[in-house]
């Protein structure tokens, strides 16, 4: 059996050692914005051969008979689909969560399972024949880059086990599909006014890192949310809870918090700013305290 993968992401790394490793690897196709990864695959793996491509390559590339399969892994491109010889990984259930970025989006909904999908590339997004679904427990505060390298190890022996054909392909329930675009920086915007401490902290793991965290503004200055954490327990005084949301309700050695619109604190622990990433308690000693009420961004 020869395979080839395409790719853009380092995410895509064990799924080609393994596959290396069993001498079915033939090439890895890697798309033309991602000249690092190739230099990168080229000391990992010299003996396979890589290829950087178009948009309108992949759109055009044919898979030589030689080939049995192409797989694609965290790849930007709409490739053309060879029958039932293109397989997709798409790391979000289907047809529930179509889309470029599922990671982003099963993060941002606070959801406590994240998938593995192993589709059949047609010429629809997401739309082929699901081959293999499996659901993994996503960790209290795991964020996007911890999840997306957790699910590109936990893959690999689903996507083997496709590529033997002991699978049963199964048709989607096109009732149930509903796709989701590619998230832009206005979804990384906190709104204090709206959203509750534990929406905060699904954004803030859902933008890190793929927006440098979740944003928002204090004292006319940007700055981004990387880790926080909304406790279950934290008594709140009446001044506290009168408070708006954004303020900063404590800024001392228990840590910093911020009042959110459910009337629940957010402890701060990382955030960055221009000069640079720091801690909470590095934030209250350069002078951020109880007079701090971070703002929304004007829409």
């Amino acid at each position: 059996m020869n395979v080839r993968i395409a790719t853009s992401s380092l995410v895509s790394l064990p799924l080609i050692k393994a596959i290396h490793e069993q001498h079915h690897l033939t090439e890895i196709l890697i798309d033309e914005n991602s000249a690092r990864l190739a230099e990168i695959l080229k000391s990992f793996i010299p003996q396979v051969p890589n290829r950087l491509i178009s948009r309108d390559q992949a759109l055009e590339l044919e898979l030589p008979e030689t080939t049995d399969f192409q797989v694609s892994l965290g790849f930007p491109f709409k490739l053309k689909p060879h029958a039932n010889r293109t397989l997709n990984v798409h790391f979000g259930e289907l047809p529930e969560n179509r889309g470029p970025a599922p990671l982003f989006w099963t993060l941002k909904a606070g959801r406590k399972i994240a998938y593995i999908t192993i589709h059949e590339l047609t010429e629809s997004y997401d739309s082929g024949r699901i081959l293999s679904l499996k659901g993994h427990s996503i960790l209290p505060g795991e964020n996007f880059g911890l999840l997306n390298s957790k699910l590109g190890n936990l893959c690999v022996p689903q996507v083997l086990q496709c590529l033997t054909g002991d699978v049963h392909a199964k048709e989607q329930d096109e009732s149930l599909a509903k796709f989701y675009p590619m998230p832009t920086e206005k979804d990384s915007h906190i709104n204090w006014l709206s959203m509750a401490s534990t929406t905060i902290e699904n954004l803030v793991n859902a933008c890190n890192p793929i927006f440098n965290g979740a944003k928002t503004r204090f004292n006319g200055m940007n700055i981004s949310l990387l880790e926080v954490v909304a406790p279950e327990q934290f008594q709140l005084t009446n001044d506290q809870l009168n408070k708006r949301p954004g303020s900063i309700i404590q800024a001392n050695q228990n840590g910093l918090a911020v009042i959110c619109a459910d009337k629940r604190p957010l402890i701060i622990n990382v955030a960055a700013m221009h000069e640079g990433i720091f801690s909470g308690s590095k934030l209250i000693a350069m002078g951020v305290n109880e007079q701090v009420c971070f703002a929304d961004f004007e829409n």
